[in-house]
């Protein structure tokens, strides 16, 4: 039988064998929405192609047919975008390699946000950008999208920038 799964496609024999994989790629309690997919960068440290959604079930079995097992994904660890600038997963800079450390070129991966509290930070699903109103980090999730135990977090990290105006550096008269 065939399940979609967070959008995966799942082979299983029944529900319980689906749902028992369902917690073995799922580690965690934090809920994690399909954002984006796409495909891992052409070259090393070029931005990922990433897009609302660029798969289909029909596309699964041509996609994952040569699919690496034991890869590795890659990218900065933290990103730091100042509190109000928009910012696009789509510059996201996301790597594949292979065990003995060749670069793999588009890889399909698919990019997870977690449910995120609207009031703090906004999520344009039009656009795949993010906002904040105030300092925060999110935990972005990157996961093979052929291999979804094979996963990379991404912290985006909002800081507030603090200029200090010349007035306050001027001493008082």
């Amino acid at each position: 039988m065939i399940y979609l799964f967070l959008g995966h496609i799942v082979l299983a024999d029944s529900v319980l064998a689906a749902s028992a994989l369902a917690d073995a790629v799922l580690p965690d309690s934090t809920c994690y929405g399909i954002a984006a997919e796409g495909y891992t960068s052409r070259n090393a440290g070029q931005a990922a192609e990433l897009s609302g959604r660029m798969f289909t079930a029909p596309m699964a079995e041509a996609l994952c047919k040569n699919a690496n097992r034991s890869m590795k994904l890659a990218s900065n660890h933290v990103v730091r975008i100042p509190v109000g600038e928009l910012y696009s997963l789509k510059s996201l800079k996301i790597d594949a390699w292979d065990q003995q450390g060749g670069f793999l070129k588009r890889v399909p991966v698919s990019i997870g946000v977690p449910d995120i509290d609207g009031t703090l930070l906004d999520y344009r699903h039009h656009d795949l950008t993010l906002q904040a109103q105030d300092e925060t980090s999110v935990k972005v999730e990157v996961m093979s999208y052929c291999v979804p135990s094979i996963r990379h977090y991404i912290t985006l990290s909002f800081y507030q920038n603090s200029f200090e105006t010349l007035s306050s550096l001027s001493p008082a008269m």
